[in-house]
This record gives structure tokens, sequence and C-alpha cells, in this order.
């Protein structure tokens, strides 16, 4: 008989109220529970009155008990195993509840028990399960079958237990997806994410990028055990990623020994070009630490390079629900990467460009170190150094000459800035101003095959 079809007579008022309420106490149980199954293959016996229950997963094409009550052991005719084999045939062949009806004289596949049986359905219609109850015809039982609201409350129970395992895996879903947010994006964007997920649909924003690299790390790689090596790494994506996140900005990737991040969307910062700043600032200045922190591993000092820049961007998710890969597209990113692969030629840990530059006020120092024609980059732009605020303080004088030096350059009076850029000290900008000289001398090499002093043609824009 099929659980839809109605039947004459029915329990107490007392005994339906009774049913009702332990059906509502299975609800309260969360799918994860370890008692979860049991409570339900135990409410097939008490409050419904059948002589035993199971709960049965569907895994591939086999079925696993995963609960069961059996009050009375000795009494197991309903849990042989052709009975229940050729009861789950017919649950697979029609996925509805069966049962033995009060009026009819054989069960579904035996003539010692009555037999109840209910699919569990995921949100496909599929079977995931099934709840498995029966009665058996012994001396002193004077039911012969199942009755039609018994056999209902048992297709309640599978339901219910198909509301458990959907909500439990929406709940596992929803957990994943909000960790794979919470390694991309600061704690109060992902709470506005959850919230509304239109926030990360693709739109055009104007954005700032940064893109940080360990430099020298691949030869490292070839000197360090492989797991040292890993936790070495680790530790220095940590730091990366805990500046990133302490300015609310945005994870894009993680690349080599490397990584990206913006600012600006999914949520608008009118600050984005500042806040990238201090967390380029804040990456540079964890570096030594994780140096000193494994200093016996290393043969050398680690080295970082940062490079930012700022502009239009196609941003959103090219990823999936599980696997979150929410960043921008376009020039700006190319850019960004461009400039900071170029802070190893130039010879400083932070590169911004002039776009950047101009978001960032008169909170940050930065020095203009040249033009550049970055490599895949059409226009030359300009390179600006980003100094923090320890070597700002102690280097305008630096800055000064530097300056001077870079503006003959760029007259084309090679003489006077190579002269300049070789008879001072330039703290901090030691390293653009070695690799302003290396650029003369390749120049006058290129243009006349003569030394420096004797050449006096440049081009603005050097190659990085």
């Amino acid at each position: 008989a099929s659980a839809r079809d109605p039947r004459r007579g029915g329990p107490a008022p007392a005994t339906l109220a009774r049913w009702l309420e332990a059906l509502a106490s299975l609800h309260r149980h969360p799918a994860s529970d370890c008692e979860f199954y049991g409570d339900a293959a135990k409410l097939i016996v008490d409050p419904i009155g059948l002589d035993g229950g199971l709960v049965l997963l569907r895994e591939s094409d086999d079925w696993r008990v995963v609960a069961s009550c059996l009050p009375q052991p000795d009494i197991d005719i309903g849990v042989d195993r052709a009975v229940l084999d050729t009861v789950l045939d017919a649950v697979l062949a029609n996925p509805t509840t069966h049962f033995h009806a009060v009026d009819e004289s054989q069960t579904i596949a035996s003539a010692s028990a009555a037999i109840v049986v209910s699919p569990i359905l995921d949100e496909r219609g599929e079977i995931d399960g099934a709840i498995y109850g029966w009665r058996t015809l012994h001396s002193g039982n004077g039911r012969r079958g199942v009755r039609y609201l018994e056999a209902q409350l048992v297709d309640l129970i599978a339901k219910s237990v198909a509301t458990g395992l959907a909500r439990l895996e929406r709940e596992e879903q929803a957990s994943q997806r909000r960790s794979a947010l919470a390694q991309r994006l600061p704690k109060q964007v992902v709470r506005q994410v959850e919230l509304d997920d239109r926030l990360l649909l693709a739109q055009q924003s104007e954005v700032t990028v940064l893109f940080a690299d360990l430099r020298g790390f691949t030869e490292l790689c070839q000197r360090l055990d492989t797991r040292r090596t890993y936790e070495i790494l680790n530790d220095v994506m940590d730091c990366l990623t805990d500046a990133v996140l302490a300015e609310q900005g945005t994870v894009i990737d993680y690349y080599g020994d490397g990584l990206a991040a913006m600012w600006n969307a999914p949520t608008i910062q009118n600050d984005h070009a500042p806040r990238a700043a201090r967390a380029a600032l804040a990456m540079v200045a964890s570096i030594p630490l994780v140096s000193e922190r494994w200093q016996r591993e290393l043969p050398s000092d680690l080295q970082l390079g940062v490079g930012l820049h700022t502009g239009p961007a196609v941003v959103g998710n090219i990823g999936s629900s599980q696997h979150l890969k929410y960043g921008p597209r376009g020039a700006t990113v190319n850019i960004a990467s461009r400039i900071e692969a170029a802070t190893k030629s130039v010879g400083v840990p932070i590169l911004v460009s002039t776009t950047t530059r101009q978001f960032l006020g008169d909170a940050h120092t930065t020095v203009r170190l040249c033009q550049a024609r970055l490599k895949g980059i059409t226009e030359a732009i300009d390179l600006h150094a980003l100094l923090p605020g320890t070597q700002a303080s102690s280097s305008n004088d630096a800055i000064d000459r530097y300056s001077v030096a870079l503006a003959y350059y760029e007259n084309g009076n090679l003489p006077e800035a190579c002269r300049r850029l070789e008879s001072a000290d330039f703290g901090a900008l030691e390293g653009p101003a070695e690799f302003l000289v290396q650029q003369i001398r390749q120049d006058c090499s290129r243009k006349l095959g003569r030394r420096a002093g004797d050449c006096a043609v440049s081009s603005a824009a050097v190659e990085v």
C-alpha cells in the first residue's frame, strides 16, 4: 500500500500528541549530532509502536545501516537480509512510502512481519537513504499490519531526516564558502557578502592593486629541505596576508612565492591607495622578523619586492561557489605586476605608479626615481619609491640630490648626472642611484660606444 491511501480509524488524540512531540524533538537535533540517526530509529518503536527500526544511508550502489532500534533482538524477522533487500529495491523502483496495511493478508516481502519503508530524498529527489520499520506477527500482538497514520509518521521521520541532511549540507557549503571568503576578504567584508552576495558580481571599479614577491626564493628552495622551504614560505605568506587584511584589503591570489591583493572592491574604500601603501610598508617591515626567526636555516636575509598601481578594472568572481577566485582583470593588474618586477632592477623594496602616488597625498613620502618602459606595457610610466617614515625623515638631502641628478639625466646631460650620482651617499636611494648610473653607461655604450663622460645624448625613459 502507499502512504497516500487513506484508512479509516486511527490513534487517540493523546497518541497523536505524543507522536508530534517526538517528531518535534527530532527537529531540534542537528544532523551532525551523533544521536540524530539513533533518535530517528527510536521513534519507529516509541512512540509509533513498531517492533524495530533501522535508518539506512545509500552509498554508491549499497546501503549502510547507520542506526537501529531493536528492543526485541530475538524477533529479527524484520531485518532478514532477503526481506530488507526486496523492500529497498521496491523503494528504488518507486521512491514513495511502502507499507503492509492492516487489511492486507500479505506483507511486501514476508508473511511473518508487516513492514513499512520510507525513502530519504535529497533536494533533487534522489534517494539518500531510507527509514525502515516492522511489526512482527507473533502471539500476543493483536495488530496484523501497519496503520495508515503509522506509515505517515514514518514518512514524516524520513522527511525530517532528509531536511536535517539538506540543512547539514547547506551549512557545510556555507562554512566552506565562509572559510574561502575569510582567507581572501577582511571580516567586515565577509559579513557584508554573506548578507548580499551580489557584491561579488562583476563590476567596473577603480582599484589599487598590490603585487608582492619574495626575492631569490627559487635559489633558496634549491638549498633548503623541502619541508623547511614550505614552512618558511608559509610564515612569509602569513605576514603578507595579515598586512592585507589589517588594511581591509582583498587577497586576489597566491602564486609561487608571492601574492596579489587589491582595495576598493568589493566594497567602496575612499582611501584605497593609502591602505594599500600602509599594507606594503607593513609587509616590508615584517620580512626582517621572518628572517630572524629562520636565521639558522637561511643562507641570507629574505628580501621582498612590492608594486602598487591604481586604475580601472573589471572586478568579479571567476571561481566557483566552493572555490572563490575574486579579483580584477585588465591593464591595471598587468601594470601593477610589472611595477613589482621592476623593484628588483631599480633597487628599492616598494615602487608605486604616478596614479597611486596622487592618491597618497602628504601622508607618505615618495620619490620619483625615473620614467620607465616596462616589459609588455606600451607607454612609459613614472616609478616612485615609497619610503617608510623612519627613512623619509633622514633622507631629505638624499632625495634632493637624487632629484637634481635625475633632472640632468632626463635633460640629456649625462656626464653631470653621472658625476652627481657617483659622488654622494644616497642612503635609502643608493639602489636607484646605482641603477641610473648603470643606465647611463648602457646608453653611452649602445649609442656612441664611448665612456659615459663623453656621452651627451639619452632617452629619458629607462628599460626595466
